[in-house]
């Protein structure tokens, strides 16, 4: 660490000014603060935008896996049996959103290992 020219001994030379220390400080925090978090800012734009567009495909299958039970099985699901295509449509949802965040897991400890 090197030790400033002010404490270092008998030339005693004058401190830096108020306006030298505010300067180098927002300098310093320009450059440890904004400028790795704009990088980031593009990654996080491209990375919500992909997630609210499969999130939204997503649950529109959905609602086409629940409607296609309801319609191409007309008797099945009939009288006691009308919450079996809820269920069902439910239950792919958990499976999918599952493997996904297995696969995603699966994904980050194999980045994390290396």
């Amino acid at each position: 660490m090197k030790i400033p020219s002010w404490l270092r001994g008998p030339s005693r030379a004058a401190p830096p000014s108020f306006d030298e220390i505010a300067r180098q400080s927002t300098e310093y925090l320009r450059e440890r603060t904004l400028v790795p978090l704009k990088g980031v800012a593009h990654t996080l734009i491209y990375g919500l935008a992909g997630a609210v567009f499969l999130g939204s495909g997503f649950v529109l299958c959905l609602i086409g896996l629940l409607r296609i039970l309801q319609g191409e099985t007309s008797t099945t699901f009939a009288g006691t049996w009308s919450f079996a295509p809820y269920l069902l449509t439910a239950a792919a949802g958990l499976l999918v959103m599952t493997e996904s965040i297995y696969l995603g897991l699966r994904r980050y400890r194999r980045r994390s290992n290396i």
